[in-house]
Formats: structure tokens, C-alpha cells, sequence
């Protein structure tokens, strides 16, 4: 089974183009600021050395044109260990991105699993897949038909669903928790019913931030973190997780985590 605390071993990555891809409305594109073009093409770069010194390989596409927010492979599409779900963005602005990441998968011959359809619309910060367990998000990009969508297809491959509401300011669960390792979950402190996460291990840390749980794991007890994230990374080095921390400032800028760059295509087990 799929677990998001197994050690990545291929990743999809988008290039930053900027001059391909300009915002003119951070409020339309949900850009929390204007991106320095110079600075993102170099936080790109580190990520993706990063990725690769520590066994991970990584295929690069371009940043695709007319499209801001299409360096955040995550919600494009979800893999799993029976192919891919083809997903379908809750944000208008970003329909096109979904169909051209499918298309590609489809080409580089992924399976497929199935599709979201609508009036369903499913990003995949949304779902976390940890084992026997998939956390799908409730939240502003995945609505409640999609939900149950991506509920009926994981449930048909031996996944149990526990759907979870996304707390403020969250865009996406992914924000709100991470995998560290396959039975341990990275979360943000909050009241929260504990059966969300029943039958694993927690940390949980005191940071309101929009990502303040959003990591990249990279293999059992080896995360990758941003540098704003101090709180995050001090919780996890206290609880014997070793964090590698970059700037990654640009995307948080754009209103993304780390975890948001990646489509993570392979991971062991």
C-alpha cells in the first residue's frame, strides 16, 4: 500500500517560467504576493539538488503557459499503488492543469485508476495515503462530491477513508498534516477528535501558519522543511526527526508549501 512515510524515490517537479506563466491578479491566481523571478528559479534549483543528494529522482516539466499556479504539481493529480487518480481543480484558474498532468502520466505509462467528474472537484493537498488509511480533505478545493468521489475509488483498492474537515487557515489538509514516517503524523496543535488519527503517532506543533505541518518526507524520520517553518522544525528535532531546511520563500509566497511542488510518483513499499 501507498505510504506518504516511505522513503520518495521519483518525484515530478515543475520548472518555474515565469515569463510564461504572469500573474495579473494575485487575487484571482490566490498569490499571496508578487514573485521575484530570479529568486524562485534558484529555490526551484536547490529543491530539485536537494531532492537528488538524497537518492530521489527527479523528472522536471515546465511550468505550463497562461497557467501561475501550475508549479504546484500536488493538487494535480494523486498517485497511488494501483495508478493514478486524475483529479479536477476546485480552483477555476486552474482547470487545464489537471488534464495536461494526466496526459503526461498517461504517456510516461502510469496507470490510471479513475477520474473525479463533475460537479466534483478534488485537489490532491487534499489526500494523504498512509498505509491501510487515506486522509481526504474536506475543504475550500475539494468539495463534497468530490470527496466521496475519491472515497469510492481509494475504498475499491483496500484503502478506509477518514474524510477530515480542513481548519483555518488551511487551504489544503496537506497544510494541516504531514506523514514523517509511516506510522507517525506530523499535525498542526489544535482541538481536534482524536479518532482522526486513531492507531498512529503524533506530533503535533504550535503554529498557526497556513503551513505550518506542510513537509515533504523524504524517507522514514527525514523531512524537508522551509526555513520560516523554525517552530515546525525545533517540534521535529525534539521528537528525533531530522529536518533539511531551504528557502522556499517565493512559493510560500505564491500561498504554497513544499509538500505542494511535488507529485510524487514512487515510494518504496
Amino acid at each position: 500500500m501507498w505510504n506518504e512515510g516511505n522513503t520518495l524515490e521519483k518525484v515530478l517537479l515543475a520548472e518555474p517560467r515565469p515569463e510564461r506563466a504572469r500573474v495579473f491578479s494575485l487575487r484571482r491566481h490566490n498569490f499571496g504576493g508578487w514573485i521575484n523571478h530570479e529568486a524562485i528559479r534558484r529555490q526551484f534549483h536547490t529543491l530539485k539538488e536537494t531532492l537528488e543528494q538524497h537518492g530521489t529522482e527527479v523528472a522536471v516539466i515546465p511550468q505550463m503557459p497562461g497557467y501561475p499556479n501550475s508549479i504546484f504539481l500536488r493538487d494535480t493529480a494523486s498517485m497511488t499503488h494501483e495508478g493514478f487518480i486524475a483529479l479536477r481543480m476546485g480552483l477555476a484558474t486552474r482547470r487545464g492543469e489537471d488534464e495536461a498532468v494526466a496526459a503526461y502520466l498517461r504517456r510516461e505509462g502510469f496507470a490510471e485508476l479513475g477520474s473525479i467528474e463533475p460537479p466534483g472537484t478534488v485537489e490532491g493537498g487534499d489526500i494523504i495515503l498512509a498505509g491501510t488509511t487515506a486522509f481526504v480533505g474536506h475543504s475550500r478545493r475539494t468539495n463534497r462530491e468530490g470527496a466521496l468521489q475519491v472515497q469510492e475509488l481509494l475504498e475499491s483498492i483496500g484503502f478506509s477513508v477518514r474524510v477530515v474537515p480542513v481548519p483555518p487557515p488551511h487551504l489544503h489538509l496537506g497544510g494541516f498534516m504531514s506523514m514523517v514516517d509511516p506510522e507517525t503524523i506530523l499535525h498542526r496543535e489544535i482541538p481536534i477528535d482524536r479518532e482522526v488519527f486513531a492507531g498512529y503517532q503524533t506530533i503535533s506543533v504550535p503554529d498557526p501558519s497556513f503551513i505550518s505541518a506542510n513537509v515533504i518526507c523524504m524517507a522514514p524520520r527525514l523531512v524537508l522543511a522551509d526555513a520560516s517553518q523554525a517552530t515546525t522544525i525545533e517540534t521535529l528535532e525534539q521528537h528525533g526527526v531530522q529536518a533539511l531546511v531551504i528557502d522556499a520563500s517565493e512559493y510560500v509566497r505564491a500561498n504554497g508549501g513544499l509538500n505542494c511542488l511535488i507529485l510524487p510518483l514512487v515510494r518504496a513499499g
